[in-house]
Order: structure tokens, then C-alpha cells, then sequence
């Protein structure tokens, strides 16, 4: 049986400390991996170029060369590959005061390993939330923010819409189909229709009821009337950082909401110099983004 002393206490200490780290992060059910893309990147930096696609197919005659056609260039998309991480110490004199409660996971001022792995949980969280909070204000790669009313296209001079106006903006029967119809209308940077057909509704915790209520009540919720609810079956998730007043349509099938990881979590723990303490450690580097607006449509309420 190995017995605790100063020399091996941060190896026994570790075999447990692993354990209490991945409780920390499942300690709670991922969230952005319902609206967000997971992937795995090699690189410091992911690009991508938009493109129009190429035009339909048009008639020709027998003995003719093929028709030609050429796809316009668009705006470019970069996401970056940031690095995160955190660390907590356990020092000489609380390891000989509290042995016990150490080999526990417990240190001064918290619970360290299950806080460490934690962290790494809500950062993801946080960055990923980040995107659609900041999606209505800040400028993305076309010039404009996340949710627009006027994203350019390349190929044309006209603009699309992704956001919904002010006054339908309201967890709403006629909001969504108002909005339900608008995604239907988006294009490509050449100006042909995709097909769109969203299948993720993503709400702040303060709209979660009234989506529910929205789309699943037999009737059209919020009237008198005897009309049946119409509203096609929808996955809804809560977000729980989503800033209040937000929900964001999203069809699945069009690759939009990004999250790379370029190097998934590292645990571990070095002595640290000149000194009996010891540094527990995490470490990770993900990239979180949008590639493209299309397939998505969201609002703030007021």
C-alpha cells in the first residue's frame, strides 16, 4: 500500500484528481453542441471563401459545347484558435494540515478539481453564447452583424434579412410564421434560393415556457380562436447564457454555427520552482464562430 508523503503526493493525489476533474465537466449536460457545429481543427486559423453557387442547368442543343457558367467570389471567413486555461495551487503547509481533505479534491477556498474541470465546461459555454449575444451589434465578416436586415450579396446588389423587424420580434403563433417564411426567402451570394427549412428553435431561459406553449398547444396559443396550431414540429433547446429576449432559428442542415477545437483539454500538474507548493493545471484551445448567416434567423425582444 502506498503511503502518503511529501515525495509522491502529487502522483496519488493525481489518480483522484483526474476522476474530479471530469466530474466537474459532465457535471452539467453540454449545451452549445445543440446549435453549434463541434469539429476539430490542425491549424492556428480556420478560412473559408464564399462562393455563389453555380447557376440551374440550361437548355442546349444537340452537337453544342456545354454551357459555361462562372461562380462569383465572396466575403472570407476567419476563425481563430484561442487558447484557454486555469490553475489552482495546493501548498506545503495545507498538504501537511489537511492530508485528508486533499486526497478528497477539496482545497482552500473550493473544490479544486471539480472547479477546474468545470471551468473548462462554462468557458465553452460562454464563448459559444457569446456569438449570438454579440450577433445583433457587432459587425461580422460581410460588414454587418450576425442577424441583419441588409447582409450584401456578392453576385447581385440586393441584401437579405436574417433578423426579425421590431414589433415581431415576440414569442408569437404569427411571429414565427412570419419568420418561418422570411428563412424560406434567403439566397445565396448569387441570389438563388436554399431551400430552407429550420428544424432548431435556441431560446433565452426567460422565452423556454413560452416556445413550449407556442409550439406544441394544440390551438394557436395566445387567442380565443378555434384554429388548430399549424406551426411545424420544431427541436426547441434553453440556453442558459443566451442574454434574455433572445431565440434563433436554425436549419440543421446548413453548416453555419462553428466550434473547432484545436487542442481538447490537457490536465496536470508540475512542482512549482523554489518552492514546496505544487500547480495543478487545464489547458485547451478552441475556435468558436459563424461561417455564413444562411440557415439562421434570430431576434431580441424588447
Amino acid at each position: 500500500m502506498a503511503i502518503l508523503n511529501r515525495e509522491n503526493f502529487a502522483d496519488l493525489l493525481w489518480v483522484n484528481y483526474t476522476k474530479l476533474i471530469g466530474e466537474g465537466y459532465k457535471k452539467k449536460e453540454k449545451q452549445y453542441d445543440k446549435i453549434f457545429t463541434e469539429l476539430n481543427s490542425e491549424r492556428a486559423y480556420e478560412r473559408f471563401l464564399h462562393m455563389g453557387t453555380l447557376p440551374p442547368w440550361r437548355r442546349n442543343n444537340e452537337g453544342n459545347v456545354f454551357n459555361e457558367s462562372e461562380k462569383v467570389e465572396g466575403p472570407e471567413v476567419t476563425i481563430y484558435m484561442r487558447r484557454y486555461d486555469n490553475s489552482f495551487i495546493i501548498t506545503h503547509e495545507y498538504w501537511e494540515d489537511n492530508k485528508k481533505a486533499a486526497m478528497q479534491g477539496r482545497t482552500e477556498g473550493g473544490n479544486g478539481p471539480r472547479e477546474l474541470g468545470e471551468g473548462l465546461r462554462k468557458v465553452c459555454e460562454l464563448e459559444a453564447a457569446r456569438i449570438i449575444n454579440d450577433g445583433f451589434t457587432v459587425p461580422g465578416y460581410d460588414g454587418v452583424p450576425l442577424f441583419s436586415a441588409n447582409h450584401p450579396l456578392a453576385g447581385t446588389n440586393g441584401t437579405v434579412s436574417n433578423v426579425a423587424p421590431a414589433g415581431a420580434t415576440a414569442m408569437t403563433d404569427a411571429n414565427m410564421k412570419a419568420a418561418f417564411t422570411a428563412m424560406k426567402k434567403q439566397v445565396d451570394e448569387t441570389g438563388y434560393l436554399l431551400q430552407v427549412r429550420p428544424d432548431i428553435l435556441a431560446v433565452s431561459v426567460d422565452l423556454w415556457f413560452d416556445a413550449l406553449t407556442v409550439f406544441h398547444s394544440a390551438q394557436v396559443a395566445g387567442n380565443n380562436w378555434n384554429d388548430k396550431n399549424v406551426l411545424p414540429g420544431i427541436k426547441i433547446v434553453s440556453m442558459d447564457y443566451f442574454d434574455d429576449g433572445t431565440w434563433v432559428l436554425k436549419d440543421s442542415s446548413i453548416e453555419n454555427l462553428v466550434f473547432y477545437w484545436r487542442e481538447k483539454a490537457k490536465f496536470g500538474f508540475e512542482k512549482m520552482p523554489n518552492k514546496l507548493d505544487y500547480k495543478f493545471y487545464g489547458y485547451a484551445r478552441f475556435g468558436v464562430g459563424y461561417i455564413d448567416w444562411r440557415g439562421l434567423y434570430g431576434a431580441k425582444a424588447a
